[in-house]
Formats: C-alpha cells, sequence, structure tokens
C-alpha cells in the first residue's frame, strides 16, 4: 500500500504525494511544514558558526514570526511580513535609525504577503486574500490612496516582483481548488497593457534578474517530469530556455539573486537542516553559509551586496538576521 502525504500549499490548495515516506518525527530531528516545503531542524544544543560569516546580528526580536524580508533599492529599509498583530502584514523596518524603528503598513484584517520593492522605492507590491483569493495589489507610500489591485482571475497570486524598469512584474499563480492542474506556475504582468502571460509550469517564489532578462524561480520538476522534491530554475525570457541550476535530491528553494547577478543565495535541507547557502549563478561553487540547528530560510541580499538578511527560527520563532558575509574570491 502507497503512503499518502497532504501538503499544503497556498490559498489551501491540496495536492497529494504518492510513494513518499516524510516521517514528522525521528530522532534529534525536526520535521514541518511550511508553504509547501518540508523544513528540517535538528535538535542540538551547540553548534559552530559557519566561517564564511563575520558578524550575525538579530535585527528583530518580537515573539511573532518576522519572514519574507526585501531590502528597498537604497538600502535604507527592509520590507517584511509579519504575523505580530495576528494576521499577517507588511511591515517596514528602517535600518538607518537605531533600535531599528518599525511601522506597520497594511493593517485590513486579511493575510498580506510577499512584499517587493518598485525600482523607485516609492511603492510596494505584495500579495493579500483581501479579496477572498491571494491577488497582487501596490502600496503607494508617499501618502495614503486606495491600494490598486494588478492581477485578476480566480487563482491564488503571489510571490511578485518587479523588473528593473518597473515595466514588468513576475509573479506565481496556482488555479483554485479543484482544478485539474493544482500546482503553480510562473506568470509575467505588462504594467502599462494589463496583459498577464504564463510561461512556466510549475514554478513558485519568482524574481527578475538585475538585467531583467531572466526569471529565477523554484519548481518540482526535472527536465519535462515533475518531482517531489524542489530545484531552482532560470528562465531566459527572450528566447524561452529554461536551465535548472541545481540537482540535488534534497529540497533547494527561496532563491534570491545577487545585486551584480553574478550570485544566488537561498536556502536547502540538502546537509540534513534547514540552512542558508550561496552558489554562482550557474550553480558551481556551492557554499553553505548557516549552520545553526533551527530553521533558516527566506534570505535576501543588501542593496550593495555586501550583507545577507534571513529569517531563523533560532529563538523559537521566526526573527529576522543580518549577516555580512567573506563572499567566494575575497
Amino acid at each position: 500500500m502507497k503512503n499518502i502525504v497532504v501538503l499544503s500549499v497556498l490559498g489551501g490548495i491540496v495536492i497529494t504525494l504518492a510513494g513518499c515516506v516524510f516521517p514528522e518525527k525521528e530522532e534529534g530531528r525536526i520535521y514541518r511544514w511550511e508553504d509547501g516545503v518540508r523544513v528540517i531542524a535538528e535538535r542540538k544544543e551547540e553548534y559552530r558558526s559557519s566561517p564564511i560569516i563575520e558578524r550575525l546580528t538579530m535585527l528583530t526580536r518580537d515573539p511573532a514570526n518576522d519572514i519574507q524580508a526585501k531590502c528597498s533599492p537604497s538600502g535604507r529599509q527592509l520590507a517584511f511580513t509579519s504575523d505580530r498583530v495576528g494576521n499577517r502584514d507588511v511591515f517596514l523596518l528602517d535600518l538607518t535609525k537605531p533600535g531599528k524603528a518599525v511601522a506597520q503598513k497594511t493593517s485590513i484584517g486579511a493575510d498580506d504577503t510577499d512584499p517587493a520593492w518598485s525600482p523607485t522605492e516609492e511603492s510596494l507590491i505584495f500579495a493579500s486574500d483581501r479579496i477572498g483569493a491571494y491577488k497582487i495589489f501596490d502600496l503607494y507610500l508617499p501618502r495614503k490612496k486606495p491600494l490598486p489591485q494588478i492581477t485578476r482571475g480566480v487563482g491564488h497570486d503571489r510571490t511578485p516582483d518587479y523588473s528593473p524598469d518597473g515595466q514588468r512584474i513576475v509573479y506565481s499563480s496556482t488555479p483554485p481548488k479543484g482544478q485539474v492542474i493544482s500546482d503553480s506556475s510562473v506568470w509575467i504582468f505588462d504594467v502599462d497593457t494589463g496583459d498577464m502571460t504564463q510561461y512556466v509550469w510549475p514554478g513558485y517564489y519568482t524574481s527578475f534578474s538585475p538585467d531583467g532578462k531572466k526569471i529565477l524561480f523554484e519548481s518540482r520538476k526535472a527536465g519535462t517530469e515533475k518531482t517531489t522534491n524542489l530545484d531552482i530554475w532560470v528562465l531566459d525570457i527572450t528566447s524561452g530556455a529554461e536551465f535548472q541550476i541545481t540537482t540535488d535530491p534534497a529540497d533547494d528553494f527561496d532563491p534570491a539573486w545577487s545585486p551584480d547577478g553574478k550570485l544566488i543565495v537561498f536556502a536547502s535541507n540538502r546537509a540534513g537542516n534547514t540552512d542558508i547557502w550561496l552558489m554562482k549563478s550557474d550553480g558551481s561553487d556551492l557554499t553553505q553559509i548557516t549552520t545553526h540547528p533551527e530553521v533558516d530560510r527566506y534570505p535576501t541580499w543588501s542593496a550593495d551586496g555586501r550583507k545577507l538578511y534571513f529569517s531563523s527560527h533560532r529563538n523559537g520563532n521566526y526573527d529576522l538576521v543580518e549577516v555580512v558575509i567573506r563572499l567566494p574570491g575575497t
């Protein structure tokens, strides 16, 4: 008899994987599901910090969960998602002020997640289920005004990111529950025309390359076949070619480009625990950044590429962490 595992993914959509055994408890380890990803934490009292880390600073210490940070183009602020008022909302953390002041930017009572900056830093796009399904909305920061809804349709749209020129928005979209195809695909929204075009299936956690020519995403596929583990892929928008960057049997997820496009930071459980990893944009020169026995995920870059920000569960909930690292070759 085959074992069936139910994965809870975006918007309450459920997919089942046959023939896969994922124990939730094992001596020395903790397993849990987050956004369709199986994250693993070791049960250890001591650990040795990675030698590549020069300095690690906890930016938040709230009892809630602070995740999905994105650094502003100027490097002065972090936008992030937090459930510190009950539901998930978008917050800003001012990196220039002592004590790192935090300001709440959405408060409608729905879940607002996945914030991303516009190139001008005047607005934030984010995903919200305020209309019953996740759609992409635009929050104009200089003054209060009605939030325009960007994407439409019946699916769940999440993980948006602006192109460097501000003319396109890439995002992942999942069909509503009950559809034959129940996995996310990669779409691009044209800001001028309002057209929405599908590019990749399946794909999730999308972002534009710094030159705007490629899209980074994670996917449960290998070539034309669907697999049970997550790998990191790149789409060439002009040619339509897709390139698989990681091929490890573990899960590789939450990828983010460096500002110069030469490196990709991501989360992975390939070492037996969910940690932050670094590689060149072609998948070579893998380097493990964090080694803490708890879960580290949602990595992103500082605007100048000298620091990483990520969310760590090392205090019993997710807090934002800043790390200064020695980049390969320096």
